[in-house]
C-alpha cells in the first residue's frame, strides 16, 4: 500500500517513527511518504517537509505565519494528488491536519467525500480538553480514529466515527523509559518542543523551581529536550538564572 503520513511536531515525529516501523513489519512493500522530522527519516520513507518548517503555536504565531500555513496546505494537497496514496494518516497537529482532511473531503478525494483515499487519525485531537464539538466534523471527514487513552473512545460515542483505543506510544514493553517515580527524585521540567513556546514557558518553570527550592533547598531538576536547537535555547535562558545552573540537568 501507499501511505502518506503527516506529523507537524516533535512528539508527532516520535509517534510517526514508531508507526512507520510497525507498518513495515506488516507491509514490507509499503511505499511511505511523509511530513515529519529526523526520527521518521531514520525509520525510512520519503520526507516531504521537515517539522522545523511547520511548528506554529498560539494565536499570534499562527496569525503571523498564516500565509506560510496556507501555502503548506496547498502544497500538501498537490503532493497528495500526485502521489495518490491508499491511506493518509494524520498524527495530532489538528490545526493543519483537520483543515486538510476537510478540504480533501470537499474535493471528493477521500472515502467520506466519495473518493478512494482512506483518512485515518492517530493520536487524535484532545477534544476532552478543548473544542469538543470538533468530534462531529471529524466524523464527517475521517474513516478511522486511533486514540491513546481508554476514556477517549467514549468521547466519540455520540458520533459514527469508528474509534479505537490503540494504547499510548510510551507504554510499550520493548521501550526503555528513561524515568521512574521516586519521592526524593529531581522534579521533571517539560518546557516543550517548539522554540516560541519554550521561550515563554521555560522562564516560568525556572521561577517555579526557584520557589520550590525555598522549602526544599536540596531539590534538583531534570529538563527534557527534543533537539540540539531546543537545548541551545534552554541553555541560553538558564544562563540568565545562574543561581539555578548547578541544580539542573538536561536530558535528551
Amino acid at each position: 500500500m501507499k501511505y502518506y503520513i503527516i506529523a507537524g511536531e516533535a512528539s508527532g515525529d516520535l509517534y510517526g517513527s514508531r508507526l512507520i516501523d510497525e507498518i513495515k513489519l506488516i507491509d514490507q512493500e509499503a511505499n511511505i511518504r511523509f511530513w515529519g522530522g529526523d526520527k521518521m527519516i531514520q525509520s525510512g520513507g520519503v520526507n516531504v517537509k521537515h517539522i522545523k518548517e511547520l511548528a506554529f503555536m498560539g494565536f499570534y504565531e499562527v496569525l503571523k505565519n498564516i500565509f506560510t500555513i496556507w501555502k503548506n496546505i496547498e502544497f500538501c494537497k498537490k503532493d497528495i494528488n500526485e502521489f495518490w496514496p491508499d491511506r493518509i494518516i494524520y498524527i495530532d497537529y489538528p490545526g493543519f491536519n483537520l483543515r486538510l482532511a476537510e478540504q480533501l473531503t470537499k474535493r471528493g478525494l477521500s472515502k467520506k467525500g466519495g473518493g478512494e483515499i482512506g483518512l485515518s487519525y492517530y493520536v487524535g485531537p484532545q477534544i476532552w480538553a478543548w473544542k469538543a464539538k470538533r468530534r462531529f466534523k471529524m466524523a464527517q471527514i475521517l474513516d478511522r480514529l486511533g486514540v491513546i487513552f481508554p476514556f477517549e473512545v467514549e468521547c466519540f460515542a455520540d458520533t459514527n466515527l469508528p474509534t479505537e483505543f490503540v494504547g499510548h506510544p510510551f507504554v510499550r514493553e520493548s521501550w526503555q523509559v528513561p524515568f521512574r517515580y521516586e519521592a526524593d527524585a529531581p522534579v521533571l521540567l517539560l518546557p516543550g518542543s517548539r522554540s516560541a513556546a519554550v521561550g515563554r514557558i521555560f522562564p516560568l518553570l525556572l521561577a517555579g523551581f526557584r520557589k520550590a527550592r525555598e522549602s526544599k533547598p536540596a531539590l534538583k531538576a531534570t529538563v527534557v529536550y527534543p533537539s540540539a536547537k531546543i537545548r541551545d535555547l534552554l541553555e541560553s535562558i538558564l544562563a540568565t538564572h545562574p543561581d539555578l545552573a548547578q541544580q539542573i540537568e538536561f536530558v535528551s
